[in-house]
């Protein structure tokens, strides 16, 4: 009973992502009273990146060098099949993301790791509908499996990269 109710927790935190964007998208179709406020892409200091994992190390490579992170069993099971564009018998969360947008028209524009704060990156997932561009703050590891399976561009910070990165060639 005990590894089950394990499982249940460690599945929650996708559970709850999946469920924040089916909220997310519905506020997108029947929502006319601007509740979700538009966000300017700004495309300065920002570069795109390729990504590679081993086990559960994530690594985002621009040139030669890489942002690297751990990320959990599920979350790296997840990338790899985004990367691989392997699917499950059964639809993962991350599937089911993007499933549940598309039914909505709304498209994954990009990601962006963009900061780091108390040892952890900062992402966030952009979303593109008709004219109008939406930001939703997101760990790395689920927008980078949701952009993988969008093929939707991965974007890193300048900065970042330079104050965290490390050479890789």
């Amino acid at each position: 009973m005990e590894s089950e109710n394990e499982n249940i927790l460690e599945s929650k935190p996708s559970m709850l992502v999946v469920a924040a964007v089916i909220v997310f998208a519905s506020l997108l179709v029947f929502s006319s009273d601007g509740e979700i406020p538009e966000i300017p892409v700004d495309d300065e200091g920002f570069v795109e990146a390729d990504v590679f994992l081993q086990d559960q190390n994530l690594q985002l490579v621009h040139n030669c060098y890489a942002l690297s992170m751990t990320v959990g069993v599920e979350q790296a099971r997840s990338i790899e099949q985004g990367l691989e564009n392997e699917l499950w018998e059964r639809p993962g969360s991350h599937d089911l993301m993007i499933d549940a947008l598309r039914g909505y028209d709304v498209e994954v524009a990009m990601v962006r790791v963009h900061d780091m704060r108390d040892g952890a990156y900062i992402a966030d997932l952009f979303l593109h509908k008709e004219e109008t561009v939406y930001r939703l703050d997101s760990r790395p590891s689920d927008a980078v499996a949701v952009a993988l399976r969008a093929d939707a561009p991965i974007e890193v910070s300048q900065s970042l990269l330079q104050d965290y990165g490390s050479n890789v060639c």
